[in-house]
């Protein structure tokens, strides 16, 4: 993420980031398909091989929401 960006556990596997300051809608999308590809990446945990998936929803400030 971007120095500006804030990513925040909400509790167990839950997390939120907060996007500032992009032009396009596009824009969040490009960095929304960065994380989870990063988030894809096998890692190694005490000598095995973890992978790990999420699953995302998006919600773009571009108009006064009136409902959830």
């Amino acid at each position: 993420l971007r120095s500006m960006d804030t990513v925040a556990r909400l509790g167990g596997d839950e997390f939120a980031v907060l996007l500032e300051d992009f032009r396009t809608n596009r824009e969040a999308i490009v960095i929304v398909r960065r994380i989870l590809n990063d988030i894809r990446q096998p890692m190694r945990l005490l000598g095995r091989e973890v992978a790990v998936s999420a699953s995302v929803g998006v919600v773009l400030n571009t108009a006064p929401y009136d409902s959830p």
